[in-house]
């Protein structure tokens, strides 16, 4: 769940904390907090809906060892694998928001500032077509996700999502040099008038 990859700023409740209906589920997975890909996750409910959502399963049974080892893990190092993720991405995400600013500084491009999670959203000015590029970047040795892929309206194509989970601070710095080479080489790194 994102709200356990805090990095900056208060602490934020997941929504379901907030339900005082009863009609919110909190459902999440381990694969964020502790192992990419691991299958296994939880929902919070109303006791009604998870007695009746029990019998659901998509593959039949629970991987019991997988269940057993992450509750011995989450019982015994929770907080401190917490404490170092949350900075890790926390050097992560300034190694890519200090690149934008070098890069992008100037040039009518806006991004936003996590303060957590995995994931940073980068806005170029109107006609800069994220989504068409995403392949031609790609083949230049970036990647990020268009915009367009989180909006259902089709809105977002001069946007981008763009992760600084995976990589070192130091190849989310260099990444955003390349994307910025790459958009400049398209013609799309100008100079915007200040505000």
């Amino acid at each position: 769940c994102y709200v356990d990859l805090r990095f900056d700023g208060e602490a934020q409740e997941a929504y379901a904390s907030l339900d005082n209906t009863g009609m919110v589920m909190h459902v999440a997975s381990y694969s964020k907090l502790l192992v990419p890909g691991l299958r296994l996750g939880y929902f919070v409910a109303p006791e009604e809906v998870t007695n009746r959502a029990i019998g659901f399963r998509s593959s039949g049974t629970a991987n019991h060892f997988a269940s057993l080892a992450v509750e011995g893990y989450l019982t015994e190092h929770l907080q401190d694998h917490k404490d170092n993720l949350s900075e890790s991405l926390g050097a992560k995400a300034n190694a890519m928001v200090a690149s934008l600013g070098e890069n992008f500084g100037g040039t009518g491009a806006k991004w936003a500032i996590p303060q957590g999670g995995c994931y940073t959203w980068l806005t170029m000015p109107e006609g800069v077509p994220m989504s068409d590029l995403v392949d031609e970047a790609f083949d230049a040795g970036v990647g990020y996700l268009p915009g367009v892929a989180f909006a259902p309206n089709g809105d977002g194509q001069n946007c981008a999502r763009l992760c600084f989970a995976y990589e070192t601070p130091e190849k989310n710095r260099d990444g955003i040099a390349r994307l910025a080479e790459f958009l400049d080489g398209k013609g799309y790194m100008k100079s915007a008038p200040a505000d």
